[in-house]
């Protein structure tokens, strides 16, 4: 595998599955659609277009799970990418999907590794090269975040008893990079795993574009976006 922009090191994202096993009834929001496509399809574009990354390992649940249909109608969409999307079948969960991608020896040439949010599909170039970048220059683990511009409360009893100095506070997006040993020593049986929020994680800045899509309203913020970056790319035409 050849590592994108000419850089001796050979980046690989990993893009768990994200179902909600507490609501199986509840479409995963991966597969809600943005301007006719599956969320899922946009991130996936997104990595393997972006020019940093190299290969996109995509953790697709198992046969029997309500998704696995939608999932194939993804990786479908993107034949053409080829060898550089490549496929694990696993349960939902970052440590899941990092522990089977291993398994399958399918990081076994990363040295780098962006744990990619497939929830989020509009992370610019910039800041997939700024957390790479970080990895390469030492950081065992990095992730990008935005200051918290919103007044912080602390309530109790329905009542606000203070309000929180948000100066030290910081919204975190994705993805997060490991380099690969550090990676692998987080999922090991005895490590401490990665379904909580790495709390030991070098930063780097974020981007609005890096929101997540979880809910209606966040496709219709999405959907806008796109339409207005479309108007302005035709504008300078």
């Amino acid at each position: 595998m050849r590592a994108a922009q000419g850089c001796d090191t050979a980046v690989v994202a990993l893009v768990p599955y994200d179902r909600d096993d507490r609501a199986p009834a509840v479409e995963s929001a991966a597969l809600a659609h943005v301007r006719d496509e599956p969320v899922l399809v946009h991130t996936l574009r997104g990595l393997l277009g972006s020019g940093v990354v190299d290969r996109v390992v995509l953790a697709v649940p198992p046969a029997d799970s309500p998704d696995h249909s939608a999932y194939a109608g993804c990786v479908a969409a993107l034949e053409s990418a080829g060898t550089r999307l490549a496929q694990v079948h696993c349960g939902a969960g970052r440590t899941h999907a990092v522990r089977s991608a291993f398994a399958a020896h399918l990081l076994d040439d990363a040295d780098v590794v962006l744990v990619h949010d497939s929830t989020r599909p509009f992370v610019p170039p910039s800041v997939l090269r700024s957390v790479a970048a970080a990895v390469r220059a030492g950081a065992p683990a990095v992730v990008p975040v935005e200051a918290v511009t919103d007044t912080i409360k602390v309530v109790a009893d329905g009542t606000i008893r203070s309000t929180h100095d948000r100066s030290g506070l910081r919204s975190v997006q994705s993805p997060h990079g490991f380099s690969a040993a550090e990676l692998r020593r987080r999922v090991a049986a005895d490590g401490p795993g990665l379904d909580d929020a790495v709390s030991d994680a070098t930063t780097v800045a974020g981007h609005p574009h890096a929101v997540r899509l979880s809910t209606p309203f966040d496709i219709t913020v999405a959907e806008a976006l796109l339409a207005d970056e479309q108007h302005q790319a035709g504008g300078h035409q």
